[in-house]
């Protein structure tokens, strides 16, 4: 009697001890499926944030992810390619700035040279080398366009002057300086056109002078 009493206790606790453990497995089984979703979450959302090009965002929702599942294939192939993304970003913020800095010297040096008056000589020192420069870097650049638009109207008040007193060959050198500079000059262009047609009365005033002497 003893022994039967002993083995029902014996297969009870057995059956208990399955029943604990299935139990067990079944709630370890949620916990995992929790992390993994969990952790796809944070798979989404670095997807998300990586599509806005937000890659900073995404390496943090990454790691995130990666302490709930360690070997989570998605969130670790999406490591890889955001750590490699964030190389080129750096590299390309780099080179933005390095861009910004020359830009900042010639805009400079520009300036430096418009208050010398050297506005298209020396040589390969003046100001509209340095802004032709900008440009080459920025081709938008509107302190250059306004830069070569200012050495224009230098020419053009020059030109005045030069006209005003007589000089009209000169005028019409500083002309041509400053339509080289900025070609659709309206005022450069039209002063051009009447400087011409003064010096060609002025050679027919001389012409019609010499024949009556």
């Amino acid at each position: 009697e003893a022994e039967r009493q002993r083995r029902e206790e014996e297969s009870l606790r057995q059956r208990e001890e399955a029943e604990q453990r299935k139990a067990e497995k079944t709630r370890q089984q949620a916990v995992a499926e929790q992390r993994r979703q969990d952790a796809g979450q944070y798979l989404t959302q670095a997807m998300e944030s990586r599509s806005k090009g937000d890659y900073a965002t995404s390496a943090q929702l990454i790691e995130k992810g990666l302490e709930i599942v360690p070997n989570h294939e998605g969130l670790l192939r999406l490591r890889e390619e955001v750590r490699a993304q964030l190389v080129v970003e750096q590299q390309r913020q780099i080179e933005q700035t390095r861009r910004d800095q020359e830009i900042k010297a010639l805009l400079q040096k520009a300036e430096s040279h418009l208050k010398a008056q050297q506005f298209t000589t020396p040589a390969e020192n003046n100001a509209e080398v340095a802004y032709r420069q900008v440009l080459k870097l920025d081709a938008g650049n509107t302190q250059a366009l306004e830069g070569l638009e200012r050495i224009a109207q230098e020419y053009l008040q020059q030109a005045q002057q030069k006209q005003s007193a007589g000089a009209l060959q000169e005028s019409l050198e500083l002309l041509d300086k400053g339509l080289a500079v900025v070609p659709s000059h309206e005022g450069l262009s039209k002063l051009r056109r009447d400087t011409e047609r003064s010096i060609a009365e002025a050679k027919a005033q001389q012409e019609r002078e010499a024949e009556q002497r």
